[in-house]
């Protein structure tokens, strides 16, 4: 538990500092998924959780040190898969951080669970939570008090901003061109791959194209002034295999390595 996030539930927030980004690639009975974890340089301390319980079962989720694991991608031993995207919605308020809903998420037994957890009432926030399982993928966007979900089809993308009709009106204030430049930048690279395999996913996610808004973010000097975004690792998984592939570095250039869930 940080104790932080409790504290800054109704504190402004700079969304320059969270360029999470998810694409998914739909296969006949699967799914492929990439997903770049941002945040600041400074904040550059991701490990991946190997968690098993003595009754059994367990998951795996790359996590922060000091916050609760969940709140970037993971897989259980049930074959529940999420992805989260950081959202920024103007009706924050008092409630359950968004943290302990991706943290359930992870002990959720089947894909309905997890779906309940993800819409639960009285959130502080809000978020976007990718869910998977084998062939099944929602999009859940909340915010403090509004839930919209929907069933993509196609390849699907998610940066840090509202997509549903729904939820667009929910949108605070802030740096939009960060989220939107990314987002405009994956959709033109989707049209142009029509066929989308797990190399363009490896290519998208490590591109630096309109850096500093790009999807594969190095801390720097720019014409934008001085940059502290840092793409901290991505996550690969096939929704069919229980594991995940972590790459530390331009998935362009890596394919990373491979952890089995192995519960």
């Amino acid at each position: 538990l940080n104790y932080i996030e409790l504290l800054e539930i109704d504190a402004p927030y700079d969304r320059r500092a969270d360029n999470c980004s998810t694409v998914v690639v739909p296969r006949n009975s699967h799914y492929l998924v990439g997903h770049n974890e941002d945040w600041t340089s400074g904040q550059n301390d991701v490990y991946l959780l190997r968690a098993r319980y003595p009754t059994g079962g367990g998951f795996l989720s790359l996590s922060y040190f000091g916050y609760l694991p969940g709140m970037s991608a993971g897989v259980n031993s049930h074959g529940v898969f999420h992805a989260v995207n950081y959202l920024s919605p103007r009706d924050r308020r008092i409630g359950i951080p968004r943290t302990f809903i991706t943290r359930a998420i992870l002990d959720a037994p089947d894909f309905k669970t997890a779906l309940h957890i993800a819409r639960a009432h009285y959130r502080s926030f809000g978020q976007s939570i990718n869910l998977f399982k084998q062939a099944s993928f929602l999009n859940v966007e909340t915010s403090a008090k509004r839930v919209a979900i929907r069933r993509p089809r196609g390849i699907f993308l998610h940066t840090n901003h509202y997509l549903h009709p729904d939820m667009v009106d929910m949108e605070s204030p802030g740096h939009m061109q960060w989220t939107l430049t990314r987002y405009g930048i994956g959709c033109d690279y989707i049209t142009r791959h029509p066929k989308f395999s797990a190399r363009n996913i490896h290519d998208l996610l490590g591109s630096r194209e309109s850096a500093p808004f790009c999807f594969f973010c190095v801390p720097g000097v720019s014409d934008a002034g001085r940059n502290e975004h840092a793409t901290l690792a991505t996550v690969i998984f096939d929704t069919r295999k229980l594991g995940l592939t972590i790459i530390r570095g331009n998935p362009a250039r890596r394919q990373g390595k491979w952890f089995p869930l192995g519960i």
